[in-house]
C-alpha cells in the first residue's frame, strides 16, 4: 500500500471505474474516488482495453475517419481508399491501422464506453470491459508470478547478506554478483532485488542507496584562470594524443587530475591507468605546479625511471594551471631524457578523460565536497585507495580494479598507496565512516 492505496485493481474497482467513466467523470475525479494515483487509472484502461473489430464497416481500418490516403490499388474507382470495399486493399497502406484513431482513445477515458457516437461511429472500437479486464490481470499477475518463489527465510538470507554492504555503500548490482556467485545463497536477479526492496521485504531502504538519491544541483563553476603562453602545449594537444594512441594502440595510457577540498586548502592527485580503472591518490598541499612536480619527481625516485617510463607511457590531464610544466613531469630532471608523453584535452572538454570523472565518484563518496583536506594524511589516502581499488566494476566482468593490476601491474607502483592484496566485499566501505574509523 502506498499513500494513493494499492495500484491493483479488485473486480468492484474495475466496475466502478466504469461507471465512472459513463458519468463523464475525469481522471482526477475518478483516481480520488477510487483512492489511485492518476498514473495508475491510466495504466489500468490502456492495458486491459480490448480492441473490438467492426465487421459492419467496409473497411476494417480502425483510422478511416480523418484518412486522406487516394487510390493505393487498381480497385479503388471512389478515390479515397477509407470507402474501399476490398479489405485486402488495407495491406498496401502504411498508415493502415486496427486500433481507432480518435481523441477519446488517444486521451482520457483512453476507451470509447461513454462515447455519444458510439452507435454511429463505423470504426473499430476500444471497449473497457471490468469483467474481461480483471480476468486478463489476473492471468498476467499468475503468469509474472510462475517463477521462482522466495520464502521467508530466503529473504531473510538475502537481506543478512545484503544489509551491511548496502550500509557500507556497495552498489546493489555489485552485491546481486557476489548473492549469485555464492552457493549457499539463493539466486536473485538485480530487478527482483530492487523490487524487494520497493515492496520493503528488506530492512534496507531506497533512501539507503547511494544512487536513489539525487545530487545536488552543480555551483556555476568560476571563471577559468587564463594561461596566456601556451607554448609549452605545442605537441601535447588532443589530436595529437589521439594520434599517438592510433599509432601505438598497446600503451599504457594514465589520465590525470586534482580533487579539491575547501577552495585554497590541501587537495588530492589523482592517476588514473585506462586500462584497469586502478586510481593512485597522493596528497598535496595546494593545486599548484610546484607541488604536482614534486609528486611526480617522488613517483620516479621510489619506482625507478625504468619502471616509470614503462608504466605512465601516455599520460592525459586538462588544462589546469597545475599542469603547466609538462616537460618536468614527463622527464629525467638529471639527464634531461623524455620518458613519458603528456597531453592535454581540448578546453572544457572533461569527457575526454572521462574515466578518471566518473572514478572521483567513489572517493567523493568517503570525502564530499567541501570538506577541508588540511588533516587527511597519506596514510588515509592509502586507504582509501584500498577500498575504492577494491570494488568490483562492471567493466571488469565484476572484478576489482586492484585485483586486475596484481596480475598486470609492477607491484612498485601499487606499492605507491601501499597495495598489496584485495579487500574482500564485506570489507570494502565507500562512505565517510572510513576515514572516521581510522587509526594510525
Amino acid at each position: 500500500m502506498n499513500k494513493k492505496g494499492s495500484i491493483h485493481f479488485s473486480e468492484e474497482e474495475r466496475s466502478t471505474l466504469l461507471s465512472l467513466i459513463l458519468q463523464g467523470k475525469n481522471r482526477e475525479e475518478i483516481a480520488k474516488q477510487l483512492n489511485k494515483s492518476k498514473a495508475s487509472i491510466t495504466y489500468e484502461l490502456k492495458e486491459n482495453r480490448v480492441l473490438k473489430e467492426n465487421n459492419k464497416s467496409r473497411n476494417s481500418c480502425g483510422r478511416q475517419k480523418d484518412c486522406e490516403v487516394q487510390y493505393l490499388c487498381e480497385n479503388c474507382f471512389n478515390g479515397f481508399c477509407k470507402f474501399c470495399s476490398f479489405k485486402k486493399c488495407n495491406l498496401n497502406c502504411d498508415k493502415y491501422s486496427l486500433e481507432p484513431k480518435c481523441k477519446r482513445v488517444t486521451r482520457f477515458p483512453l476507451t470509447c464506453n461513454g462515447c455519444q457516437e458510439f452507435k454511429t461511429c463505423k470504426m473499430n472500437k476500444l471497449i473497457y470491459e471490468p469483467t474481461e479486464a480483471h480476468k486478463k490481470s489476473q492471468n498476467k499477475l499468475i503468469k509474472s508470478r510462475s517463477h521462482y518463489q522466495f520464502s521467508a527465510i530466503e529473504i531473510a538470507k538475502i537481506n543478512a547478506f545484503a544489509e551491511p554492504l548496502i550500509k557500507s555503500g556497495i552498489a546493489p548490482e555489485i552485491i546481486v554478483n557476489q548473492i549469485n556467485n555464492d552457493e549457499n545463497m539463493p539466486k536473485i536477479s538485480l530487478t527482483t532485488f530492487y523490487r524487494f526492496i520497493n515492496e520493503r521485504a528488506f530492512s534496507f531502504v531506497n533512501i539507503d542507496l547511494k544512487r536513489k538519491v539525487r545530487y545536488r544541483p552543480r555551483k556555476k563553476s568560476q571563471k577559468a584562470i587564463i594561461i596566456k603562453n601556451l607554448n609549452f602545449k605545442i605537441g601535447r594537444y588532443y589530436e595529437n594524443f589521439l594520434a599517438e594512441i592510433t599509432e601505438n594502440p598497446n600503451k599504457n595510457i594514465r589520465e590525470l587530475d586534482t580533487v579539491e577540498g575547501t577552495k585554497g586548502t590541501s587537495a588530492i592527485m589523482t592517476l588514473l591507468q585506462r586500462r584497469t580503472n586502478l586510481m593512485l591518490f597522493f596528497k598535496i598541499t595546494s593545486i599548484c605546479s610546484d607541488q604536482i612536480n614534486w609528486v611526480f619527481d617522488r613517483i620516479k625516485r621510489f619506482i625507478g625511471t625504468d619502471i616509470f617510463k614503462s608504466t605512465f607511457e601516455i599520460i592525459l590531464t586538462d588544462n589546469g594551471k597545475e599542469f603547466v610544466c609538462p616537460e618536468i613531469i614527463e622527464s629525467n630532471v638529471f639527464t634531461g631524457e623524455r620518458l613519458i608523453k603528456l597531453f592535454f584535452c581540448e578546453p572544457r572538454h572533461s569527457e575526454q578523460k572521462g574515466k578518471i570523472e566518473k572514478n572521483h565518484e567513489h572517493l567523493r563518496e568517503i570525502i564530499p565536497k567541501g570538506i577541508c583536506m588540511d588533516n587527511v594524511t597519506q596514510d588515509q589516502l592509502n586507504l582509501v585507495s584500498l577500498h575504492v581499488n577494491s570494488y568490483p566494476r562492471k567493466l571488469l566482468n565484476m572484478e576489482s580494479p586492484l585485483k586486475v593490476s596484481l596480475l598486470t601491474t609492477n607491484k612498485k607502483v601499487l606499492l605507491l598507496n601501499r597495495l598489496e592484496n584485495t579487500l574482500p566485499i564485506n570489507k570494502i566501505i565507500l562512505k565517510p565512516e572510513l576515514l572516521k574509523n581510522f587509526e594510525n
